[in-house]
């Protein structure tokens, strides 16, 4: 008696602090408890139900123990013998319930589990086997608590072989084929659901998902969806999952597809309870949603598979689906990510995305909605502000499937249209190109309802607003999503929504992230996107545009001592001083497209003449030839400073030029041999100060080979790539300094005196 009622009060004190009483002396004490009484019964005859209590109330000790590591350490050699035998022998059912609970506590420990390796699994694997038509309420929950114990040990390998060998498997499936009873007791709806737990846990591993294809277990899973015995919210759930894990394997995939796992989770994902019939009634709300969420994760892993099929036939009535989980006002962060997700894998197909546009272009329009209050986030973080946070903060699980799925959607031109147009304007809407501000629109002071007053575009800036805000977040998955969505925005080369990143300062954080170990690999995929679309980006982030990248329509050579902005944020810098000009080419350069035209007209026999006759026209409009030694005194700047002066911009229409060095001839050139066919390379120096500022050379292949070609001193020279002549004309290594005045200049004369 004392002992009963002293292992009910620890185990009461357990509750609150299992921690404080991790000691071996006290395991010791509550394990001896465990040992069988030595007439082998546990029945006493003075009081029958004394020694099993305090066995009982032990196990609930030992239990929450090993619910800490350091607990876990003091039971794990002495308890599991115990709990094991207590498994086995002819103990009362709710001590045996008990043990199991404090076996699976005991089996979270790596060690644990080896321990249990060369021990007798017979009596714990019987205790999980189907119930006999008697059994009582607590011999049912025993059952039930043993499926916790068994899914606790399937981690390690040798154990989880050791199980599957027992026939642990088809104990289990056994329990899902029993027939809906109205007598039965209300602890056996916990039985089925934890029966369906330790099939998803077996379904976790591919030996286990071997066995549970051998017993032809997916059918039957397919069944409790479709009519379900004994249904509860966590049975359904554990079904889902159970499905979920089934899938990673492609072969069990392909089959879930023909039988029909696919709609009956559509069901369970959009309907409400109602659907269910009468055991919609034991469902609370949040059984419901936990429900769905599984049924949407199953959906999401059915997707890479041929189930992708049925859910783009029928009408598109799955996409409908997953689009109604987006849109819905009243759907759990959770489940709104998880629809996402879907939405996102069936963009990973051309048929997906056609479909995609077809028929949930409001769950788009609500994905990019979702990434709107993620323009506070860089604020938020700055103010460390706890309460701001907690009330501003966007759910990061909601934020990062939104970035996930339109990354994978913006493999499709109607989306970057619409992550690049501020939302609500025509062009979001398809029917134009959105302009957007180098300030990221109207972020600043914007409010939340923009997106859907018509006219209040001012308040509505564009999704990629939202995308670059959030590569300054805290939260690393977060950067990740981002990362991923600004290199999808630029698919294709999309020269518009690159210019948009420029514009509101995504490739400063790009170059950031980068830099940073963690994001590197993404950062650089990003800024690759980015610089692939946008050959001004490219150049300026390289200081090189390969042989064969023409410059575009629109090209802005900036120098590297300018930050990459919009096009609008240059042409609103001012000139300051002699710094240098930002050469701007352009169709509706009057000059320049008459200078293309006489290139034109330039005829050779060969690629290399072709190249000299560019070079002379180039040199010629130039200013004409500078002999090496006199060119570090050639003025080619001042003329484009005074164009600039007077234009009150460092953006300069490249064909105004008559006298320019060796920047704004390289760039001439790559514009002309691009109007021409030929293919040039264009590259910049190092320098953006000192003698060798803004130096610049262009390059091109002929015969097979890479030649610099000479535009300042003996113009239509081809000096071979890595020579010292080419070495010499683009002021590297040791022609740095030889090619200045002062080195060329003679030596003081040291006179040392005279010995007598």
């Amino acid at each position: 008696v004392d002992a009963v009622e002293a292992t009910s009060r620890l185990a009461e004190c357990l509750r609150d602090g299992p921690h404080a009483f991790c000691s071996s002396e006290l395991a010791a004490s509550l394990i001896h408890l465990l040992s069988v009484p030595r007439d082998g019964k546990w029945q006493n005859a003075a009081d029958p139900s004394q020694r099993a209590a305090a066995a009982q109330h032990a196990c609930a000790a030992i239990a929450r123990i090993a619910s800490q590591p350091e607990g876990r350490a003091c039971v794990r050699r002495g308890a599991l013998p115990k709990l094991l035998g207590l498994l086995t022998q002819q103990a009362p059912a709710a001590l045996q319930a008990q043990a199991a609970t404090a076996l699976a506590a005991c089996l979270n420990s790596a060690l644990a589990r080896i321990q249990l390796r060369t021990a007798d699994l017979d009596g714990l694997i019987r205790l999980a086997a189907a119930p006999g038509g008697d059994e009582g309420a607590d011999a049912i929950t025993a059952r039930a608590k043993a499926h916790l114990a068994l899914a606790t040990a399937l981690p390690d390998a040798i154990l989880r072989s050791k199980l599957l060998e027992h026939k642990m498997v088809a104990n289990v499936i056994t329990i899902l084929q029993l027939p809906d009873s109205d007598d039965a007791p209300p602890d056996f709806t916990d039985l089925m659901a934890n029966a369906a737990s330790l099939v998803a846990a077996v379904a976790n591993f591919e030996d286990g998902r071997m066995a549970l294809q051998r017993l032809d277990a997916v059918p039957l899973l397919v069944q409790c969806l479709k009519e379900p015995t004994h249904t509860s919210a966590q049975l359904l759930s554990n079904v889902a999952l159970a499905i979920e894990n089934l899938a990673r394997s492609p072969q069990i995939a392909h089959s879930l597809g023909p039988a029909a796992a696919l709609p009956l989770l559509q069901l369970l994902a959009a309907e409400p309870p109602e659907a269910l019939g009468p055991v919609a009634a034991r469902f609370e709300s949040a059984d419901w949603e936990a429900v769905r969420q599984a049924a949407c994760s199953a959906i999401v892993a059915l997707l890479p598979t041929p189930a992708l099929e049925p859910l783009l036939s029928d009408g598109t009535a799955g996409l409908k689906m997953l689009a109604s989980l987006v849109c819905e006002a009243d759907t759990l962060p959770p489940l709104r990510a998880k629809a996402a997700d879907a939405l996102g894998l069936v963009a990973c197909s051309q048929e997906g995305r056609d479909a995609a546009m077809e028929v949930v272009q409001p769950a788009i329009v609500a994905l990019a909605e979702w990434l709107r209050p993620a323009r506070r986030l860089e604020a938020e973080a700055a103010s460390q502000t706890e309460a701001a946070n907690e009330a501003d903060q966007p759910e990061e699980c909601r934020v990062e499937a939104a970035l996930h799925a339109l990354a994978a959607l913006a493999a499709h031109e109607e989306v970057r249209r619409l992550l690049r147009s501020p939302l609500g304007s025509s062009a979001a809407s398809g029917d134009g190109e959105g302009v957007v501000s180098d300030s990221g629109g109207a972020d600043e002071g914007s409010g939340d309802g923009g997106g859907n007053n018509n006219g209040a575009v001012d308040n509505a800036p564009p999704p990629l607003t939202g995308v670059v805000k959030l590569l300054g977040s805290p939260s690393a998955p977060l950067r990740r999503a981002a990362l991923a969505a600004i290199a999808a925005a630029c698919h294709g080369r999309d020269a518009a929504s690159a210019e948009v990143c420029v514009s509101l300062g995504a490739v400063q954080h790009l170059v950031a992230l980068k830099a940073e170990g963690e994001h590197s690999a993404a950062a650089s995929m990003a800024l690759q996107a980015v610089c692939t679309a946008l050959p001004s980006a490219r150049l300026w982030l390289n200081s090189h545009l390969p042989v064969g990248v023409p410059l575009g329509e629109e090209f802005l050579a900036v120098p590297k001592d300018v930050p990459l902005v919009g096009a609008a944020a240059l042409r609103s810098m001012q000139p300051e001083g002699e710094a240098a000009a930002i050469f701007h080419v352009s169709g509706a350069d009057a000059a320049l497209e008459s200078l293309k035209a006489r290139a034109l007209l330039v005829g050779a026999a060969s690629a290399a003449d072709t190249v000299r006759g560019l070079a002379v026209l180039v040199s010629d409009r130039m200013g004409g030839s500078v002999p090496y030694e006199e060119y570090e005194s050639f003025d080619g700047a001042a003329q484009a400073a005074s164009l600039c002066k007077a234009a009150a911009s460092r953006v300069l229409p490249l064909g105004s030029l008559t006298r320019g060095g060796a920047r704004a001839r390289a760039v001439l050139f790559k514009a002309l041999a691009d109007s021409c066919g030929l293919g040039c390379g264009l590259s910049l120096g190092r320098c953006v100060n000192g003698a060798h500022a803004h130096h610049a050379w262009a390059s091109v292949v002929v015969d097979s080979r890479v030649a610099i070609v000479d535009l300042l001193h003996n113009p239509g020279e081809l000096l071979p790539d890595g020579s010292d002549a080419a070495r010499r004309y683009q002021r590297v290594w040791e022609h740095a300094f030889s090619s200045l005045a002062a080195s060329r200049a003679t030596p003081f004369e040291v006179r040392l005196p005279v010995a007598a």
